[in-house]
Formats: structure tokens, sequence, C-alpha cells
């Protein structure tokens, strides 16, 4: 006779209709799960990203969730991110322009590839963006006072 642990399943998944199923209730099946498989692979949950489409939202979801959140700027896109648990982190984002202001201080000609020629000289605008010191400061889209934002506190970085 075998000394395996056989252990019997959690419950059938594909019978249950994750549509309906809160996600604390999934996380806790899929912990359930690891604890009956633990040589399996670890999903991948290092980062949650959520997207905002205005700097209003994006303050309220951070107020919402607390904590400390560092502010960063990269490219295009403008993030708040901020440590849940041990190796996950909250990822709130939005386009830089729905966050900051972009400012036209001139232009600059440049070389580019071109399909019908080898390069082509184009003016490109040089631009800054000027964002919030304080995101988690912002008025609401009525523009009353954001009185909710002692929840959470931004921590300024800047990838450029």
């Amino acid at each position: 006779m075998s000394t395996d642990t056989v252990h019997e399943p959690v419950e059938d998944l594909a019978e249950k209709p994750t549509a309906t199923m809160s996600t604390p209730e999934r996380l806790r099946m899929l912990a359930d799960w690891y604890e009956q498989h633990p040589t399996a692979e670890p999903p991948s949950i290092e980062r949650i990203r959520h997207f905002c489409m205005t700097a209003a939202e994006l303050a309220a979801t951070a107020v919402a969730l607390g904590g400390d959140w560092q502010k960063e700027i990269d490219g295009d896109y403008f993030r708040l991110t901020r440590q849940v648990i041990p190796g996950v982190e909250y990822r709130l984002y939005s386009t830089r322009g729905a966050v900051c202001t972009k400012r036209v201080i001139g232009t600059e000609t440049v070389l580019e590839p071109d399909p019908d020629a080898p390069k082509i000289e184009v003016e490109k605008e040089i631009v800054e963006w000027e964002c919030a010191p304080s995101l988690l400061a912002l008025s609401n889209e009525e523009g009353r006072p954001a009185t909710a934002m002692a929840g959470a506190r931004d921590q300024g970085t800047s990838a450029e």
C-alpha cells in the first residue's frame, strides 16, 4: 500500500462561476489550491495594475486604498505605486496628459527615417510637463477640495 498523501479537491473550479465570485473568495480558493499543490509554480502577481482615466480618479483611488505612494513619471505615463504585501505592488496609472499639463517651450529640427528617402528633416516640439507636487491634494472634478485625502500620502520620484 502506498504512503503518498492524496488531497481531495477544494472544489471543481470549472463548476463555480467566477464572474459572480468576489476577488477575496477567488484568492482564498487559489491559496487553498496552492496548499494542496505545494510543488506547483507560483502565480505571477508581483504587480496589480489599475488604469485611471483622470487625475481625480487616480487621487480618489489612492485615498481609498490608503498607504504611502511613490509618484513616478515615465514616458507617456504617470504612476502612483505602493507595496501592498511583500513582493506585490499596486500600481495606479494614467496617461501623463490626463494628470499633468503639457507646455510646448519651443521646436527643434531633427532628422528622421523616411520610407522614400534616407532621412528627412522634421520639426518636433520641445515639451515640458508640469505635474502637481502632490497629486493627492487635487480637488475632485466638481472643484470642491478633496477632504478625504488624509488616508494616503504621495512621495515623488521621476523616471526622467
